[in-house]
């Protein structure tokens, strides 16, 4: 380019000398004129070039030096990401530690994104404090302090900062969640049941556990007949309905049984018929399990009407069936030493039933789907984790 420019600069000298048909060029510049020579000036500009040319090389030199150490700085930055990021990826705690106390690192810088990563390393009450005091990161300061409340059991703490975030941020999903959860503990169905109503409009529950839910805090507020026909295959469900429903109890217990069969069902049915005589009862237990009769529960349902109406022999052939197919638990080896007992006199057998139902594990029972306990029995909300309508048999 600069060869380029000097090339036009001759070309036009030459042409003017031609033009004006003498070697004195004339220049006039704010009022005043100077004559120079063609022979002085083209050694005045040929001066310049070289000055230019000479002046240049320390320039670039500085520029390369500045662009050199850009480069060494970012190189250190990408190294040191890449420690930070190694150190995340193996939870190596000793590393974390070191990163947070590292004077002039990155955590000890004070913009918004050393905030947010700082509460990742570090998170700690004073952190999320900070957080909170800006407002492109207030809600995960907010969100910090809550469950450090939470986590701390200062629960009145975290209830105060809920409310903030309640009034700040309505529509922010772990908001919604968290105030649905305390609701659920302090029994507020019917903010509970708002707010479940949220979530699903959110679409951050899926339609199948909004409608479990639904029915369990229905059957919480004593709606049972709303419970139940939101959710008929719940056991307990059909049982609280078919006691308020003694003209349809037959039929409503026999749908829950053939949709989900549970020993609350089988027990409320047959308390239907317990002053009926034998043959009676055993006769209705079949019309309950005549779609299932291979059933684990199905056999124990008809092996324990044979026992209450002293039917041995039935009872224990039942029971056998039942051995062939499914393992041992304590319920149906109680109910073999009861036979052995009363319906044989075989008392030495009953023992030993009785010692293997001690020494049986029952793999049977309520659990909570969401935190895997079991429980004794069914209820709206899980003792263990407050869970609502996520407990069923297995």
């Amino acid at each position: 380019m600069l060869k380029l420019i000097l090339f036009m600069i001759a070309m036009f000298a030459t042409g003017f000398l031609i033009v004006q048909e003498n070697w004195d060029v004339t220049i006039a510049a704010f009022g005043y004129e100077v004559t120079l020579s063609t022979v002085l000036l083209i050694v005045l500009l040929t001066l310049c070039v070289y000055l230019f040319r000479l002046i240049k090389k320390p320039f670039l030199y500085l520029f390369g030096f500045k662009n050199r150490r850009a480069t060494s700085n970012l190189v250190k930055k990408e190294a040191y990401l890449t420690f930070v990021l190694e150190t995340i990826l193996d939870q190596n705690n000793e590393s974390i530690s070191r990163i947070v106390k590292q004077k002039g690192g990155l955590l000890q810088k004070k913009d918004i994104k050393h905030l947010l990563l700082n509460a990742f390393f570090n998170p700690s009450k004073e952190t999320f404090e900070e957080l909170s005091k800006h407002k492109e990161t207030e809600l995960a300061g907010i969100r910090g302090l809550y469950f450090e409340a939470k986590k701390s059991g200062n629960l009145k703490e975290a209830e105060i900062i809920l409310s903030k975030a309640e009034r700040s941020y309505p529509n922010v999903f772990w908001v919604i969640q968290e105030s649905y959860d305390i609701a659920v503990l302090q029994n507020d169905a019917d903010k509970a049941l708002f707010l479940l109503d949220e979530l699903l409009r959110l679409k951050q529950i899926s339609k199948e556990d909004y409608i479990h839910q639904k029915a369990a805090l229905y059957f919480i507020k004593g709606k049972i007949k709303e419970a139940y026909q939101l959710n008929k295959i719940c056991p307990a469900f059909a049982v609280a309905y078919a006691k308020e429903n003694k003209e349809n109890a037959q039929n409503i217990l026999i749908t829950s049984w053939n949709k989900e069969p549970s020993w609350e069902v089988y027990e409320t049915y047959m308390n239907l018929f317990k002053d009926q005589p034998a043959e009676k009862q055993l006769k209705m237990v079949n019309k309950l399990i005549a779609k299932n009769k291979e059933f684990r529960i199905s056999l124990l349902a008809l092996a324990d009407t044979a026992i209450r109406n002293e039917k041995w022999r039935l009872a224990k052939e039942t029971l056998t069936a039942y051995l062939q197919s499914y393992p041992l638990t304590k319920k149906v080896a109680y109910m073999m030493a009861q036979v052995s007992r009363l319906g044989w006199h075989h008392e030495q057998e009953a023992k030993e039933w009785e010692q293997k139902a001690i020494e049986t594990e029952d793999k049977y029972g309520w659990t909570c789907l969401n935190c895997s306990q079991s429980t004794s029995e069914w209820s709206a909300i899980c003792p263990h984790c407050n869970k609502v309508g996520k407990i069923t048999y297995r």
